[in-house]
């Protein structure tokens, strides 16, 4: 199954309670993956981050910034990278 972003909530600053497309809730604390350049101008304006949205199953926001709802899932790029190819070995 993709795994894709269903809902997402603002819960704080830079939180966000998150709905996926097999059920699972979370949340979850954006700052550790709001890494570079692009996400400068949603630190700098928390009324920015408010104005996320969901792309194809992705969590966006209007400066092009975007997280990718597998790192969300397993909470880490590494984990999402090692889930995936486990998975496609399979």
């Amino acid at each position: 199954m993709r795994i894709k972003i269903h809902e997402a909530i603002v819960t704080g600053r830079y939180c966000v309670r998150v709905k996926f497309n097999d059920g699972l809730e979370k949340e979850i604390d954006l700052t550790p993956f709001m890494k570079g350049e692009v996400f400068e101008p949603i630190k700098n304006d928390p009324n920015l981050f408010e104005r996320m949205f969901i792309d194809g199953g992705t969590l966006c926001w209007p400066t092009g910034a975007d997280v990718d709802p597998y790192v969300l899932y397993f909470g880490s790029l590494e984990e999402a990278e090692r889930r995936l190819t486990i998975s496609s070995m399979k």
